[in-house]
């Protein structure tokens, strides 16, 4: 149903495809009927596909296609040692494992300084839009947002990523996580104290 979908009251254009329904060759998308679509980029999988979503990106004002695909498990490595992870925001996560010398600190500030200055730019924009056309927002502060979330999210993977990579190198069996109640709380508790 094309109305089941909504975000923020606007309907968003979606097409479902079923995974027998298609077929990905020479940089075409086949769909029934004789119907192709020409593709680009190229696929970062392979293996058995699954269903096919098109989504219609109305920042970028392109059709994004997102296919499921069903790849083989790489084999584990054995090991039996713990890997400990603290997380936090100036330092975005402190690891430590037997082995290591001195714990691996993936420091947040460069992210955080990203952060910050585009969301200067983000509300120097929307109070642009409020004085010029009363508007509370447009193209350009939607892309803005989704510049900062993308960049934030690609600091986070890849430093998922060395993690695990670190871990699988040091025979790690498990991953303990410090405790993350109140992480993102500002509280200034030694301030409180020196009064």
């Amino acid at each position: 149903m094309p109305r089941y979908w909504k975000r923020n009251g606007r309907r968003e254009l979606r097409i479902i495809v079923r995974k027998d329904c298609y077929r990905l060759e020479d940089g075409f998308l086949h769909l029934p009927k004789g119907l192709r679509m020409r593709i680009k980029g190229r696929l970062r999988w392979h293996g058995r596909q699954g269903r096919l979503e098109l989504i219609y990106d109305d920042v970028d004002r392109v059709w994004r296609g997102f296919m499921t695909v069903e790849v083989e498990k790489p084999p584990l490595r054995g090991g039996n040692k713990p890997l400990y992870i603290d997380l936090g925001i100036i330092n975005l996560a402190t690891v430590w494992s037997e082995g290591l010398r001195q714990p691996i600190v993936f420091s947040g500030r460069d992210v955080l300084a990203d952060w910050w200055y585009l969301t200067k730019k983000i509300a120097k924009e929307q109070s642009r839009l409020a004085k010029v056309n009363r508007a509370r927002t447009s193209r350009r502060p939607r892309k803005l947002f989704r510049v900062r979330k993308r960049r934030f999210r690609h600091a986070i993977n890849a430093m998922v990523k060395a993690i695990v990579e670190d871990a699988s190198q040091l025979g790690v069996s498990r991953i303990i996580l410090g405790d993350l109640k109140g992480i993102g709380e500002n509280n200034h508790i030694t301030a409180k104290r020196t009064r």
